[in-house]
């Protein structure tokens, strides 16, 4: 796990961008080396961008030219190395994590304040960023984690930083506060052995809500055509949770369409039920209550609800709302999909 040591992030108040704060004593915006072994790679293009040069060529040379130097301030100021660039994309390394994560939202920020062309409108770039141990050869890279993130970069919205799970788990407990990591849930990336969790970087001072990933659940093997899923549709956004795994987990806190959700199994019936887990105006992330399960309570525990999100009891005059019921449906994985082609499936 990275540590403060290596790059510490803070929001700042005047600018509210992210930033890091580096040991290193390379002059500011230079790599002392290219970095090499376990590397964080951001990689980004502007949304749109071939019907813009296709309409208006001339307002979109000045237009690139001021993205670019957007972009590579941003990739500057956290010691990001550029080891390539096509057209109006960018392929960077970073030694660490944090550092990636802050020049991301360090350029998006730069991006979403500029007053761009009327003729061009708004220019959105679409980030992702990743983490894995690359072959460097000849100041490039190459192998599997440069397809990863291009595949990641490939599902994303302008104006949307996506990370992989390795690159979450890296940065997650050196965020600050203001800045969350929002669980999009398991995609299938085309070409890529494997599915990946995907999380979205959340800024107050950035856009925050972006239509469902370009990804279609045709595209998904991981769960069989007969397996029995939980439905969940909040604000246009669909989810997929395999009952197995709601069973064996109990309790599972979860965000959908911008709303904190959490599904809780009761343990006599096994039957589940999902509450919008808001109470009194705040988020609560909700436990089986260890000494009697006929109850839930929040990390706290200083709230308990009865399984039909009734609160009970409370101490030190903690304020407590009943929890919200969603409509779900269970059904078949294959009849699901095929109503909710967009969907996404939660597994863990």
């Amino acid at each position: 796990m990275l540590v403060k040591a290596a790059a510490a992030l803070t929001l700042g108040r005047a600018d509210s961008t992210l930033r890091t704060e580096t040991t290193s004593d390379a002059a500011p915006g230079m790599m002392a080396d290219i970095p090499s072994g376990t590397v964080t790679f951001l990689f980004t293009d502007i949304q749109g961008s071939t019907k813009s040069w296709e309409r208006n060529p001339q307002a979109m040379t000045a237009v690139l030219a001021r993205h670019d130097a957007i972009m590579r301030t941003a990739i500057a100021a956290h010691n990001g190395h550029i080891f390539k660039t096509v057209g109006d994309a960018f392929c960077v390394a970073f030694a660490t994590a944090p550092a990636a994560i802050a020049a991301a939202i360090r350029s998006q920020h730069g991006l979403h304040n500029e007053k761009w062309d009327p003729a061009i409108g708004t220019v959105k770039v679409r980030m992702a960023v990743h983490t894995g141990a690359p072959e460097l050869r000849d100041s490039d890279y190459f192998g599997t984690p440069l397809n990863r993130v291009a595949r990641l970069l490939a599902i994303g919205h302008g104006g949307q930083i996506l990370l992989s799970l390795a690159t979450a788990e890296l940065v997650r407990d050196v965020l600050p506060p203001e800045v969350g990591l929002r669980d999009l849930g398991l995609h299938r990336l085309k070409d890529v052995r494997f599915p990946e969790r995907v999380m979205q970087i959340d800024v107050p001072v950035l856009p925050r809500d972006f239509p469902p990933l370009l990804t279609v659940a045709g595209q998904m093997d991981d769960l069989p055509e007969r397996e029995v899923v939980l439905g969940v549709v909040v604000a246009g956004q669909a989810r997929a949770y395999p009952i197995e795994m709601i069973r064996r987990l109990g309790v599972l806190n979860d965000e959908l369409g911008g709303s904190p959700i959490a599904i809780v199994v009761d343990p006599r019936t096994g039957h589940p039920t999902v509450f919008r887990r808001q109470s009194a105006g705040r988020s609560v992330t909700l436990v089986a209550d260890e000494s009697d399960s006929r109850y839930l309570t929040n990390t706290e525990r200083t709230v308990w609800w009865d399984r039909t999100g009734k609160p009970v009891s409370s101490l030190r005059g903690a304020l407590a709302t009943p929890l919200e019921r969603l409509d779900v449906v269970t059904e078949w994985w294959s009849s699901w999909k095929g109503r909710f082609p967009n969907t996404t499936v939660h597994v863990e």
